[in-house]
């Protein structure tokens, strides 16, 4: 999996955007027990990325969640793993293939919901808690 249609799919709407210097694909590209995530291209041609620069810019709309604004509330997030599973069975007729392609190649415990409770509070904590819409 190299990640290039997600990359592509981010894109591809006004509000989405990828550093050209990240890669989406296995940490150790070829080794398929490595996990895949948004890694730092080593190739010659990439650039630094400066202080400052935008990472990631993953529109909302492409996300898979509870359809409606976030909540702090446990079983509110029922819903958006209700949605998880619609958007899964889809596969590549989900309007969400390329993220949902991404999802089906991750290794068991690497999805959020698997996580320890510090890891999933710190994940809580870097995308802002409670300042999402």
């Amino acid at each position: 999996y190299n990640g290039l249609d997600l990359i592509e799919w981010i894109k591809s709407h006004p509000n989405g955007d990828i550093h050209p210097s990240l890669r989406i694909g296995r940490e150790r590209p070829g080794d398929p027990t490595s996990i895949n995530g948004l890694f730092v291209a080593s190739s010659s041609n990439s650039s630094p990325i400066e202080k400052g620069d935008v990472i990631a810019q993953i529109p909302w709309e492409h996300l898979i969640g509870p359809d409606g604004k976030y909540s702090n509330s446990k079983y509110f997030s029922c819903r958006a793993i209700y949605n998880l599973a619609k958007e899964l069975k889809l596969g590549d007729k989900s309007e969400r293939a390329p993220y949902v392609r991404y999802l089906l190649t991750q290794p068991r415990g690497s999805m959020p919901g698997e996580w320890s409770t510090a890891a999933q509070n710190f994940f809580s904590d870097m995308l802002g808690r409670d300042e999402l819409p």
